[in-house]
């Protein structure tokens, strides 16, 4: 029994959104769907600037996205919040960055580096100031954010090859980063 069915374009990205939904995304859209696979949340830039990650808050009520040289919140109607570079430059191929937008006014970003890969936290409702950095045990890897059932704390899984993969288990007090490396599972 067909319950819902849509259409997606090549190179689209496919995530599950706890909470909130899916969310499907390319270099030039995103798109926000219900689990009818309804449209909640739908967009497009203008500019020429590729999509290279996208992150949704809870209630939908603004999107991130990471570009090759920064890192943008916007409204859910598509207006610029705030901008701030994110420190590298980055291409469409391998690695890719990876974002979460936190209900907290917390954005976590990976953000791959041959010169070793970092774990970026960003103040949404203050125009992006850093609140921490960390230095991650890879290189030019791969990561995916993974919520806790509480919302407490936030997992980040690296594959880093073909074999090798590593996780994280982190939460903020005072706004620094706690936590670190749990190898196996976030």
């Amino acid at each position: 029994m067909l319950i819902a069915e849509t259409v997606m374009t090549p190179s689209t990205f496919v995530e599950w959104l706890t909470g909130t939904g899916l969310l499907v995304w390319s270099h030039r859209s995103l798109r926000v769907l219900h689990s009818d696979l309804t449209v909640a949340l739908a967009w497009e830039p203008s500019d020429a600037d590729p999509i290279l990650a996208v992150g949704v808050a809870p209630e939908r009520s603004r999107f991130a996205l990471v570009g090759p040289r920064q890192v943008q919140v916007r409204s859910a109607d598509g207006r610029v919040r705030w901008a701030v570079e994110h420190g590298r430059v980055l291409s469409t191929g391998w690695p890719r960055p990876s974002c979460h937008l936190a209900g907290d006014d917390l954005l976590w970003l990976f953000v791959p580096d041959a010169a070793g890969d970092q774990l970026v936290v960003l103040d949404a409702s203050s125009g992006g100031a850093e609140v921490d950095r960390r230095p991650l045990q890879t290189v030019e890897g791969s990561a995916t954010f993974i919520l806790d059932a509480n919302r407490q704390h936030v997992g980040l899984h690296i594959a880093v090859g073909p074999e090798t993969c590593l996780s994280y288990r982190w939460t903020t007090a005072d706004r620094r980063l706690l936590g670190g490396c749990s190898p196996g599972r976030p």
